[in-house]
């Protein structure tokens, strides 16, 4: 595309967005925050950059005359004031969008009292989602949904609390029988989403 600055697709040694889809790439509780250029989250990520693979500390929306084949956006709408605007904004800045969104919207967290307000509080979320909300606002949008699944950090990762362990049990059970029904109730799952 002429005037465009392209990132070709190519064969690089990581692939995010394959660590993603096929679910190697876990969410850790010593992930680094990526908040300044000299911050070590970038410092971290600039170690795997290479003539294929770049990582830049800016807001995408201004940047002109750039296109890229895939953008990640893992756990970043939930954030943005905006979103709507925001997602509009990065439509044609790449052939596909790899969405991962937390689904904080659910049943218990309706029934307790600041559940929300504790995830609002500890995460910065000031958007909340259920799968259904999610793919609506994509839909929306104009986003092709070309797949999405559930994540399963709630059973791989640690439990921080007793609370958290207990509330495994019956979040893995009931996903067995029933995968939305289960996320809609007790939450613990993300939702990954690729868009075209």
């Amino acid at each position: 595309m002429e005037g465009r600055q392209h990132y070709p697709d190519t064969e690089s040694k990581w692939d995010p967005a394959e660590d993603y889809l096929r679910g190697r790439m876990r969410c850790r509780r010593d992930t680094l925050p990526i908040t300044t250029e000299d911050g070590p989250g970038f410092e971290l990520c600039q170690k795997r950059a290479n003539d294929k693979l770049h990582f830049k500390l800016q807001d995408i929306l201004e940047e002109e005359g750039v296109f890229f084949d895939l953008i990640l956006l893992m756990d970043v709408i939930e954030h943005v004031e905006d979103y709507f605007g925001f997602l509009r904004g990065i439509k044609q800045k790449s052939t596909y969008k790899l969405f991962h969104i937390p689904l904080n919207l659910t049943v218990e967290a309706i029934v307790r009292p600041k559940a929300l307000s504790k995830i609002r509080q500890i995460c910065g979320h000031v958007h909340y989602f259920t799968k259904d909300l999610a793919l609506q606002a994509l839909k929306e949008l104009e986003y092709g949904v070309i797949e999405h699944f559930y994540t399963n950090a709630c059973s791989e990762l640690p439990a921080r609390s007793k609370k958290a362990y207990f509330a495994k049990l019956p979040r893995s059970f009931f996903f067995t029988i029933n995968k939305d029904w289960a996320v809609r109730f007790f939450g613990g799952r993300s939702l990954m989403v690729l868009t075209r």
